[in-house]
């Protein structure tokens, strides 16, 4: 799958909200009610990260710097897009400078790239309204269980500064689409979250030198990695904290 594919998909992810549910619903006796004052969002918007990520990103030997924004799009929907920047993992450093070659900076590792996710959240309180305590600010957005359509789209760039020198370098893109589920819970304006999902994922790299490129076999992937990251099997998970106002 191409850029443009992952592209076309973002933008269905974006459009989602359109057909989302109406603020306004009809009873059995043919009278409105309004949605949003039965269940007021208290919390729009939620910016937020994982602090875990920059140890070890997405990509292997990455730090990840990350930062979401979830805004609210109905009572209980809401639509996410991440940005990440990759640079070297603080434990490939540590590995640098543990060993003799770390004092030579010409051979250290240098990282650079990005990542892209957008995702679109249902969340599914008003089933469980029993469970939140009856308090009607829990039973909506961004509050609670959720499911969510996922794209995300990572590339990093591997070099020295010596092989750079010569146009030798490794390019690795990871573009995953998954279903996620989770449960996020905003409380005094901190939200935290917990998710997992499985999807589809396609890992990819390839090696430049002196103009000329190479694209690794799932089965290189698989040796130089392990069987899963070379799978089309996508497993996720993680957590995020971030402030909601």
């Amino acid at each position: 799958m191409n850029r443009s594919a992952l592209w076309i998909l973002a933008l269905v992810l974006f459009a989602l909200p359109t057909f989302g549910q109406r603020s306004v619903m009809v009873d059995a006796q043919g009278d409105s009610i309004d949605l949003d004052k039965v269940y007021p969002v208290k919390h729009s918007f939620v910016i937020k990260t994982n602090p875990g990520a920059i140890v070890w990103g997405q990509i292997p030997l990455t730090a990840e710097y990350r930062v979401g924004f979830e805004t609210v799009t109905g009572v209980n929907q809401s639509a996410q897009f991440d940005l990440s920047y990759f640079r070297k993992s603080p434990i490939v450093t540590a590995v640098e400078d543990s060993i003799a070659s770390g004092s030579n900076y010409d051979l250290r590792l240098r990282v650079r790239g990005f990542r892209i996710q957008t995702q679109y959240r249902f969340y599914l309180n008003r089933m469980f309204d029993g469970l939140m305590g009856g308090d009607p600010y829990l039973a909506t957005a961004p509050n609670g269980l959720f499911i969510a359509p996922h794209v995300s789209y990572a590339q990093a760039s591997f070099s020295t500064r010596n092989a750079s020198r010569f146009d030798v370098y490794t390019n690795v893109s990871h573009l995953n689409i998954n279903l996620l589920s989770g449960f996020q819970l905003v409380f005094g304006g901190i939200s935290m979250e917990a998710f997992m999902g499985l999807g589809w994922k396609q890992n990819r790299w390839v090696e430049y030198e002196l103009g000329s490129k190479r694209v690794l076999s799932r089965d290189e992937l698989s040796d130089l990695m392990f069987p899963l990251y070379a799978s089309p099997i996508k497993l996720s998970g993680g957590f995020n904290f971030g402030i909601a106002f």
